[in-house]
């Protein structure tokens, strides 16, 4: 008797905010498209009458339904034998998890935890608005400290999982630590123009920029941190040529949010 052992194709990143149990997480679009082209070349090597177990895991289901397609049979044989038998956090010491300490800094986040002996590196989540609200994975990294670089003012709350060498056990996720970053951000919202051509003429003030003619130009900005914006400046420039900058410098006063 022959065994052919085949792999599950490319799945998601093990994450268990999004897939606490990590037997129902999926194929990605991509590890879908490439295992497709694979199988091909795979049943190829397969004897006539092959039996094709898969374990109930769904990428390993959907790895071998994939394959059941190229070889012409309607569904694989689903094998509880084939399951893994490793649990969340059996490479880990029982207990022993990340203690995360997330601090909000000047345009961004700076998220600190206790090392986990036997890590390779930790995956860090985070989520808007507090520890209620749905995680993304933002990162991974091999030291226990990560700087995350933030634009939109907010509540932005942080988790960590520890994950051994082959990247397949994670310890159990970290407390939960909210924070709330200074954010300076400022957006133009509207620009006016106004020409005006030195000679006069009917073509003066009529909105369209025209050779000769001087252009002055207001910007309003709004501020969208969250906290009060003062000595703000701006310079312009052009490399159209014929253009001349005379007065690249501006200045606005003392902003406040929302405002």
């Amino acid at each position: 008797m022959q065994v052919f052992l085949v792999r599950h194709a490319i799945a998601h990143e093990r994450n268990r905010i999004r897939w606490p149990n990590d037997a129902l997480r999926p194929l990605t679009t991509a590890g879908i498209r490439k295992f497709r082209k694979a199988a091909f070349g795979i049943v190829r090597c397969l004897p006539k009458g092959t039996a094709l177990l898969t374990s109930p895991y769904v990428r390993a289901r959907e790895t071998a339904a994939i394959l059941a397609d190229a070889v012409g049979r309607r569904k694989p044989i689903e094998c509880s034998e084939l399951a893994s038998g490793e649990s969340v956090g059996a490479c880990f010491a029982p207990g022993v998890l990340p203690s995360i300490t997330a601090t909000g800094g000047t345009n961004q986040v700076d998220v600190s935890w206790s090392a986990v002996p036997g890590a390779a590196s930790y995956r860090v989540y985070r989520a808007r608005n507090g520890c209620g609200n749905n995680f993304d994975s933002i990162g991974t990294t091999a030291t226990p400290a990560f700087t995350d670089p933030i634009t939109v003012p907010g509540n932005y709350a942080y988790k960590v999982e520890a994950v051994d060498p082959d990247g397949f056990c994670v310890s159990a996720e970290s407390n939960c630590s909210v924070a709330t970053p200074t954010v300076y951000h400022a957006t133009p919202t509207t620009a006016a123009y106004t020409d005006v051509c030195a000679t006069g003429g009917p073509g003066s003030g009529n909105g369209v920029v025209e050779p000769g003619e001087s252009v002055t130009m207001q910007v309003t900005l709004q501020n969208d941190s969250n906290t009060s914006l003062s000595s703000i400046t701006g310079l312009l420039s052009s490399t159209t040529p014929g253009v001349t900058v005379t007065d690249p410098s501006a200045a606005w006063r003392t902003v406040s949010p929302a405002s």
